[in-house]
């Protein structure tokens, strides 16, 4: 045992009349420095260890003695038990807590000694007095933790109704149900204590299957299991580039954790469709969703496509707007594309939008221009929403802090005052397809200036420029406006590879739904070995069926090899050959109808329909076409040469008077301000890219190039494929089959029509 007692000659009175205890050694424990970074002195470090550790072993303690320094440099001090009446009086048990570096400073050790024993009754947590009239007994806490956990184990939230749900005609008060609920997350956080003690069988059970399991951490707990079988079919696929889609899965939040997936995206041909399909690569257990995270799945990732030798096969990589993810991208992938989607774009800007104007109605500020009341589908006026609560989107908020009171240093979302949100998110789905880069900046340009200038919504627009466009150095020594979700034409985004994370939410509701229907997870073993079944299933031949009939829901994500591509389809759809064609819907639009290949093939034949040319450009011979989209009309003269010169204009200055002489770039009128003059004409726009499209194709290509938004989108449109028939560079459309009963009637026809010689002799 250890003695501490009085100092005899010592430093002062009061000190020399501590009295005399016994301390005996209970507990050792290492701190990193890193941990206690945030204390500033020798002191504070001391105070801040010893309630680490008291945290960890669930030991209440406080009163600590001011720290004193030892002969050997350490730091002393002590503390009360505060869980018992006489303990936090200090007339029972006290513990003495000793701080020393080690390793020149890196480690601190933190040396945990006891004296006497708890006395006294134990004390009642502070919290707010509220009458309860039946306490919960023991049995009715145990049913409750029970019923939690077996939620929990399923995926589900452990809330107070679902509790009392589950327990049925057993159930306990809803207010004592909620304070043990509350109670048992204090204690055990999102997860039931069963999990958490699973983490050491977890790192026992991965050194068993450390081919699938890599890079186990107990601090913080994570690991990545990697789907061999992918890996394999893709190795099989002999693609020279891919596109990832990363993104976390929080429908499998599972005991408060989640899960990032990492996701191939490729095309299948299902019931003659050619469909984006994701495949699961890798997964990542992490508390929450991290930059960290990310780095972790993406370097594991790349380091089995090495190890297979397709280390520079990743040029794209599709994920949201959260910055951790394009850092650990730029850091593994320093040459892939980066692009962020529309629908996160667009769920941002109407939730700022919806919580910004609330703000205001409830901080008493009316908007500058309120805009008209909302009325129902029976013309009756639609009831005001409900105060709107702090919780935001990712990237929603901006940079405005939420403030602790009310009305007064509360950050306002970022919104639009004067005019409706819909200004902005048509304005950047336009951008979102527009051809050239130079033709993006000069049109988002002119946005910002009507923003800033006409609009008033100068603080607006920095934040969309902030969180949304980007400045690179094009052509020209100027910085111009660009954007990680543009994917026109001239983009650098993977043809058929969009601004849009379908593929990662296909991703994860498949993976929620063939992981939860396996049954309970208990632990994080349970867990794994729930995806890896579930990875079998998926990396299975898909049966015939369901490939032939184009089942929407498929159990397989596999394919024949040549229903499978990871770039652009290889073969028009079906409905492309069939004579009615069909109608697809515009990203973010209506519904528009393309016309079939051989319905394309004669009217290219009509005369003023197409206008082909021979164009000797970068030393090698261009061929261009122009043809109308969706319904069949007759191409203006010189249409294709003005879409030609917007397409290959480099200088802004040559595009911009390009664009005044179209009436895409106008007068802004009454509203003109003299720094913004101009406002830009998506009608007229449209007239030129969503009405006729250009289609080109180069020597030495084999495919050709459209400007429509199907090719953008989806990797192939029918304009493309009609003018390679057309052109001769594939034959798509297949031979006409004579039909034999038809055959029999025509040599009847021209039997009858024959010389009356020729009848006689067959009578």
């Amino acid at each position: 045992s250890v003695m501490e007692g009085s100092d005899g000659d010592g430093q002062d009175a009061q000190a020399s009349r501590r009295r005399a205890r016994a301390y005996v050694p209970l507990d050792c424990k290492i701190y990193t420095r890193a941990a206690l970074s945030d204390a500033r002195s020798e002191k504070d470090k001391l105070r801040k260890a010893a309630r680490a550790w008291s945290s960890e072993n669930e030991i209440l303690v406080g009163a600590f003695s001011t720290p004193r320094e030892q002969g050997d440099a350490s730091f002393v001090t002590t503390a009360f038990c505060m869980s018992c009446t006489n303990c936090r009086e200090g007339n029972g048990k006290t513990f003495r807590f000793q701080g020393a570096w080690l390793e020149q400073g890196q480690m601190y050790r933190l040396s945990i000694c006891t004296s006497g024993e708890h006395k006294g009754e134990p004390v009642r947590r502070r919290g707010k007095k509220k009458p309860v009239q039946v306490m919960p007994t023991n049995e009715e806490r145990r049913k409750v933790v029970a019923a939690a956990d077996a939620l929990q184990e399923r995926g589900l939230k452990a809330t107070a109704s679902s509790v009392s749900v589950f327990l049925g005609e057993d159930r306990v008060a809803a207010e004592a149900t909620r304070a043990i609920l509350r109670h048992r997350r204090g204690r055990q956080g999102g997860a039931t204590k069963l999990f958490q003690e699973s983490q050491p069988e977890f790192l026992t059970w991965s050194e068993r299957r450390s081919d699938t399991v890599k890079d186990v951490l107990m601090k913080p707990f994570s690991y990545v299991i990697l789907i061999l079988g992918f890996f394999e079919a893709l190795e099989q696929l002999g693609a020279s580039k891919i596109c990832l889609a990363a993104d976390f899965t929080h429908s499998l939040e599972l005991m408060s954790f989640r899960w990032g997936v990492v996701s191939l995206v490729l095309y299948r041909c299902l019931g003659g469709s050619w469909r984006r399909t994701p495949w699961p690569l890798a997964f990542v257990c992490y508390a929450v969703e991290a930059s960290a995270g990310y780095l972790k799945v993406f370097q594991a990732v790349q380091t089995e496509l090495a190890r297979r030798g397709m280390a520079n096969v990743v040029c794209q990589v599709n994920c949201d707007y959260f910055t951790g993810s394009r850092t650990a991208c730029e850091r593994v992938w320093p040459r892939a594309q980066v692009v962020n989607d529309l629908e996160h774009l667009r769920r941002n800007l109407l939730g700022n939008d919806r919580r910004g104007k609330k703000q205001e109605t409830r901080d008493g500020e009316e908007p500058a221009r309120p805009p008209p009341r909302a009325r129902g589908a029976r013309g009756r006026a639609v009831a005001p929403a409900r105060r709107a609560g702090r919780s935001g989107g990712r990237g929603g908020r901006g940079r405005g802090g939420r403030g602790r009171g009310r009305g007064r240093g509360l950050g306002v979302a970022p919104h639009l005052i004067k005019y409706p949100v819909w200004a902005v998110l048509n304005n950047i789905t336009h951008l979102a397809l527009c051809p050239t880069i130079i033709m993006f900046h000069i049109l988002a340009k002119t946005l910002f200036l009507r923003m800033k200038f006409c609009w008033g919504e100068e603080k607006f627009m920095q934040y969309v420029q902030e969180q949304y466009f980007v400045q690179d150095s094009g052509l020209q020594e100027d910085l111009i406006w660009s954007a990680r979700w543009w994917v026109g034409v001239g983009s650098k985004a993977q043809t058929g590879h969009p601004c849009t994370q379908q593929a990662a939410e296909a991703a994860n509701s498949k993976i929620k739904t063939d992981v939860r229907g396996q049954g309970p997870a208990k632990t994080h073993k349970m867990v794994a070995e729930n995806l890896l079944k579930a990875s079998v299933l998926w990396t299975s031949d898909i049966h015939e069926a369901d490939r032939l009939a184009g089942s929407q829901a498929p159990l397989s994500l596999m394919a024949p090899p040549d229903c499978l591509t990871a770039e652009r389809p290889r073969r028009p759809d079906d409905w492309m050959l069939e004579p009615r064609g069909a109608r697809h819907r515009r990203p973010f639009g209506d519904l528009e109808y393309f016309p079939p290949i051989p319905h394309l093939l004669r009217r290219i034949q009509a005369p003023g329909s197409q206008f082909v040319e021979m164009d000797d450009g970068e030393g090698r011979n261009t061929r261009w076409a122009c043809l109308a989209v969706n319904k069949p009309r007759v191409v203006p003269r010189g249409t294709l040469q003005r879409m030609r010169r917007l397409l290959q204009a480099r200088k802004e200055a040559r595009l911009l008077s390009a664009l005044e002489a179209e009436g895409i770039l106008q007068d802004a009128g009454e509203s003109a301000h003299p720094s913004a003059p101009k406002k830009v004409n998506w009608d007229r726009y449209s007239e030129f890219w969503s009405t006729f499209c250009c289609v080109w194709h180069t020597e030495g290509n084999d495919s050709c190039r459209c400007t429509c938004w199907m090719w953008t989108w989806d990797g192939q449109c029918p304009h493309s494929y009609a003018l390679e028939e057309h052109w001769q560079l594939h034959h798509h459309v297949p031979p006409v089959v004579p039909d034999v009963v038809q055959a029999a009637r025509d040599v009847r026809h021209s039997d009858d029509e024959g010389p009356a010689r020729q009848r006689r002799r067959r009578g």
